[in-house]
């Protein structure tokens, strides 16, 4: 959402008039439909009539994401992001018409948190301009699903409005099943797959994921199941696969620091002085389970990312080449 205060010089100009000054490269078409549904509020009332005179210090909420804003503002972002650096662009695991997944490497963002930051959404849009993707107004391409800066593994990206429309709403339906590869300390007795379920509470100001167990009629859970593939006796480490259910930020390294089997290199969750491995927490697979278009030709269709060289140097490396392979 967008407000404007509007001053005494702006008092009597239409509505449509000045959302059009503000976003000279909104198509009015666009501007119509937001009028006709609920894409505008003026001082707290849903407004439909375009041709209403604002008055001084009237407060205008436009209901457009800050990627539209920035598209309808100035179509110079197209320039800026073709010049990202496109070395620093992680492996493409997949790409057609209307998708790409990428590799997303441990270290690097998702999404920026700061404005000189560069995170994958820029790396990816920089890509797929620099092959000729054109630039639609009100729509950039950005990553469907985020995962935490020292998680490394599959993200995926719509080229299209549809399909990353598409993304998002298979997303929310639990449409794409999402599998994680983590190395912990411990060994869990978790040969079948195990129910993990918690009650969370954010804590905002050292940005953790506050765990308690779970009891009758909880709300704000959390839920994934988990497995054993391999363990080392001597280390006291083992090669765990996480199922994601639901899909909160930190989740999968809350609840298994929860559980006492921390992941190996866990800044914030794990053991302190810890090796000095990195995170070693791999998305390693997307299920796509659902058809919905214009994706439907995913259905059924499994990608997998390479394992990171600091998982494959630990006791679970011999793994990589045989059975969990893809």
């Amino acid at each position: 959402m967008q407000t404007f205060r509007i001053s005494s010089a702006e008092a009597g100009r239409r509505l449509d008039r000045y959302v059009l000054k503000q976003y000279p490269h909104m198509p009015t078409a666009f501007l119509h439909k937001q009028l006709r549904g609920n894409g505008f509020r003026l001082n707290g009332t849903r407004i439909h009539d375009g041709s209403i005179l604002l008055r001084d210090g009237d407060t205008l909420s436009v209901y457009i994401t800050d990627e539209q804003a920035a598209a309808f503002q100035d179509t110079s972002q197209r320039t800026a992001t073709l010049a990202v650096d496109l070395e620093m662009l992680p492996p493409i695991i997949y790409e057609d018409a209307h998708i790409v997944i990428f590799n997303k490497p441990a270290g690097m963002l998702s999404q920026k948190d700061s404005p000189d930051a560069v995170s994958l959404t820029e790396l990816g849009r920089a890509y797929l301009y620099a092959k000729g993707l054109p630039q639609t107004p009100g729509f950039q391409p950005g990553v469907a699903s985020r995962l935490d800066r020292n998680t490394c593994g599959l993200v995926t990206m719509g080229k299209d409005l549809a399909a990353q429309q598409a993304l998002s709403e298979l997303i929310r339906l639990h449409g794409v099943e999402k599998h994680y590869h983590a190395i912990v300390h411990g060994i869990p007795a978790w040969d079948a797959w195990t129910d993990l379920t918690h009650v969370y509470k954010k804590d905002t100001k050292q940005n953790l994921l506050e765990l308690h167990t779970a009891g009758p009629d909880e709300k704000n859970l959390v839920h994934s199941k988990v497995r054993i593939l391999k363990s080392d006796v001597a280390s006291n480490t083992s090669l765990v696969e996480i199922l994601l259910i639901t899909g909160k930020s930190h989740q999968i390294r809350a609840q298994l620091a929860f559980e006492g089997y921390p992941i190996v290199g866990d800044p914030k969750y794990g053991i302190k002085g810890d090796l000095k491995t990195g995170q070693l927490l791999l998305a390693r697979e997307l299920v796509f389970l659902q058809k919905i278009e214009p994706l439907s030709y995913l259905y059924d269709q499994h990608f997998y990312a390479d394992w990171p060289e600091a998982m494959k140097t630990l006791p679970f490396g011999q793994l990589w080449e045989g059975q969990l392979h893809s």
